[in-house]
């Protein structure tokens, strides 16, 4: 997201801005070694430039000083642009799955964007022991499945943002490997280390 000042409504126009802002451009996130931080650094080496990161202590501070103009952008979730787009002191100018997110279907993605290796999704996920036997494994996907399919629930994880996907262990792990291979890229590329 931008505030609604700066001159870009969409994610070619915001490079071209940051790229020539004295003193560089800077983007906020809800924390460093978050996913928020290192969608920026994505950002800054996907587009070559090189935006200050500006951690905040949370979301909600972050969120106050991109509406209030203190920053120009900020990598927040989707369930988070949300909440702020009403105010109308933002824009969303991209989302960062691989596809456009089904609760902003107008927003490009910045994949569409030209910039491919940006792409990071939030998710949530069920786990049992290690040693569960299968049939409980089974069924406990099967009673999960059943739960985030009804009409309650899938209401209620739409309007916090979220959708449900319900892929199953085969592909949660294809999901895990993958993402574990993305951010351990990004956090060596920038040299990122646990105390930053």
């Amino acid at each position: 997201m931008v505030h609604k000042d700066v001159p870009a409504n969409t994610l070619a126009e915001f490079i071209a801005w940051a790229r020539v802002q004295p003193g560089g451009a800077s983007f906020a996130s809800y924390g460093a070694g978050t996913p928020s931080h290192f969608l920026g650094e994505m950002l800054n080496r996907s587009a070559g430039l090189s935006m200050l990161h500006v951690p905040y202590r949370g979301s909600t501070p972050a969120r106050q000083d991109l509406m209030g103009g203190t920053v120009p952008a900020y990598f927040d979730t989707v369930g988070g642009a949300q909440q702020m787009l009403p105010s109308g002191r933002v824009k969303v100018i991209a989302t960062s799955g691989e596809k456009r997110s089904p609760l902003m279907p107008a927003v490009p993605t910045f994949v569409e964007g030209g910039l491919k290796d940006v792409v990071a999704t939030a998710w949530f996920a069920y786990y049992a022991p290690l040693k569960t036997p299968k049939p409980v494994v089974d069924q406990l996907r099967a009673e999960f499945t059943r739960a985030v399919n009804t009409r309650e629930v899938r209401q209620q994880l739409l309007q916090n943002g979220m959708y449900p996907v319900g892929d199953g262990p085969d592909a949660l792990l294809k999901t895990m490997r993958e993402d574990t291979a993305r951010w351990a890229s990004i956090m060596k590329a920038v040299n990122f280390q646990a105390n930053d």
